[in-house]
C-alpha cells in the first residue's frame, strides 16, 4: 500500500493473490502426487490438479487500485495470468467505503465469516474492490480506512452518529404535537408583534433578539423541543458560516469529493432540522468544510462556509471563547439524557445571527441568549448599552 506524502498524489493499493496461489499449488501438487503415485487414482488425482489450476488461473489476480484526485477517478485493475480486467469510477460518485461480509457454510452446518471492501456509489451500487473475500476483518478495515482518509469520507456508522438528528430532519419522523399544526415547518416568533407590525425584540447588552419556534405550542423531535435564537444586529453581505456541534473527538464529515453525496446530504438535513433554507444559506453548493478550527473548537464542532477566510475572521477569539465554554458546559453525547441540552447549531447569514439547540431545558434558555449575544458582540454588532 503506497501512502502519498502529497495529499494530491495518487493513492495506490495493491493486493497479491497469495492465498489463491498457495491453495492452487497445494491442490495441484496433491493431484499430481495422487495421479502419478497410483495409476488407479489417475482421474481422482487429475481432478485435484484441475481444481488447483482453476483457482490459480481464475481467482489468482493481482489487484491494483489507483485513486487519482487530479483526474477525479478510481481505477481497479485485476491482472490474471490469462486476462486483464479494468474498471473505472468517478470520485464524485463515491459516497462511502465499507467493509462487507459474507457467510461461508460447510456441509457439517458450520459457518465462517469472510470479508471484503466495497465502494458505495451515490446511485446505490456497491462495488467490490477485490475479486475474493477472505477471513480477517482488521486488514480489510485498514484498507477501507486508508481510502476513507484519502477521499475524506466517513463510514456510515460514524456519519449517523455525527448528526444525531439529521437523518430524520424534515420529516417522516416529525409529528406535530397538534394535528392542526400541519404546516408546522414554519417558524414564528414567540414574542408579540410590536407597533406597525414589526417584530418585537428583547434587548440584552445592546443586542436585539427574539426566540423562534415552530407553529403552535412547540415542536417535538424525538420528544425534544427545537429552539432557535435570532438577532438581526449582525449580517453577512453574502454567503454563510454554519457551525454545528458534534460528539467530542468524533471525526468530521468531509465534503471533498462528496458534493451531492452522503456528507452534504447530512449537512442539508441538519440545516432543515433547524429551519434554515436557501435564503439563510446562499451559495450552499459552493460551501466547503473548514479544514481546521481553533484547538478549543476542533474537538466539539465542525464548520461549513462559503468563505474560508471570512469564516476564520468570524471565529475570532471573542467568538471562540463562548463557543468553547458552551461545549464544556453542554457536551454532546451519542446517547443524550432527556434533561441535557442537545446539538447546538450557529449560523451567521445575510439575515442575521442564529443560535439553535435541540432539547434545551427551560432552565438553560438564558444560557442560549447569553451565547447569542456574545457572538453578535464579537462581530461588533448591537448598540452600546446605555
Amino acid at each position: 500500500m503506497n501512502t502519498p506524502s502529497d495529499p494530491n498524489s495518487p493513492l495506490v493499493i495493491r493486493e497479491y493473490p497469495i492465498f489463491q496461489v498457495l491453495f492452487g499449488l497445494i491442490f495441484s501438487g496433491v493431484g499430481l502426487y495422487i495421479a502419478f503415485g497410483d495409476s488407479r487414482q489417475l482421474l481422482f488425482g487429475m481432478l485435484f490438479f484441475s481444481i488447483g489450476l482453476a483457482v490459480a488461473l481464475f481467482l489468482g489476480a493481482i489487484v491494483t487500485i489507483t485513486v487519482d484526485k487530479t483526474v477525479g477517478l478510481v481505477s481497479i485493475v485485476s491482472q490474471y495470468i490469462w486476462r486483464r480486467k479494468y474498471e473505472e469510477y468517478e470520485i464524485k460518485d463515491i459516497v462511502g467505503v465499507e467493509v462487507s461480509s459474507r457467510q461461508s457454510h460447510s456441509r457439517r452446518g458450520g459457518s465462517t465469516t469472510v470479508y471484503g471492501v466495497q465502494l458505495l456509489l451515490a446511485d446505490g451500487q456497491n462495488v467490490d474492490l477485490f475479486n475474493t473475500y477472505s477471513s480477517g476483518r482488521s486488514g480489510k478495515e485498514k484498507t477501507a480506512q486508508k481510502l476513507r482518509d484519502y477521499l475524506g469520507l466517513l463510514d456510515a456508522e460514524s456519519a449517523r452518529s455525527m448528526m444525531l438528528a439529521s437523518s430524520a430532519a424534515g420529516q417522516p419522523g416529525f409529528q406535530p404535537a397538534n394535528p392542526q399544526q400541519a404546516a408546522g415547518a414554519a417558524w414564528v416568533s414567540e414574542l408579540q408583534a410590536g407597533q406597525g407590525g414589526e417584530p418585537a425584540y428583547n434587548v440584552t447588552n445592546g443586542v436585539r433578539w427574539q426566540v423562534t419556534d415552530r407553529v403552535g405550542d412547540g415542536s417535538e423531535f424525538n420528544g425534544m423541543r427545537v429552539l432557535r435564537w435570532f438577532s438581526p444586529d449582525f449580517k453577512l453581505p453574502y454567503g454563510f458560516l454554519y457551525l454545528v456541534q458534534k460528539p467530542k473527538g468524533s471525526p468530521v464529515m468531509r465534503t471533498s469529493g462528496l458534493l451531492g453525496g452522503l456528507s452534504m446530504t447530512l449537512y442539508r438535513a441538519s440545516l432543515r432540522l433547524f429551519g434554515f433554507d436557501d435564503e439563510h444559506t446562499p451559495g450552499l453548493e459552493q460551501a466547503a468544510l473548514l479544514k481546521s478550527l481553533d484547538p478549543r473548537l476542533e474537538d466539539n464542532y465542525m464548520a461549513l462556509s462559503t468563505d474560508e477566510y471570512g469564516a476564520r475572521q468570524l471565529l475570532n477569539p471573542w467568538a471562540t471563547m463562548p463557543l468553547a465554554r458552551w461545549a464544556e458546559n453542554h457536551p454532546l453525547k451519542q446517547i443524550q439524557s432527556s434533561d441535557a441540552a442537545g446539538q447546538l447549531a450557529v449560523l451567521f447569514s445575510p439575515l442575521g445571527v442564529y443560535v439553535a439547540c435541540i432539547g434545551l431545558p427551560p432552565a438553560q434558555h438564558d444560557a442560549l441568549t447569553e451565547l447569542g449575544v456574545e457572538l453578535v458582540k464579537a462581530q461588533g454588532g448591537g448598540a452600546d448599552p446605555a
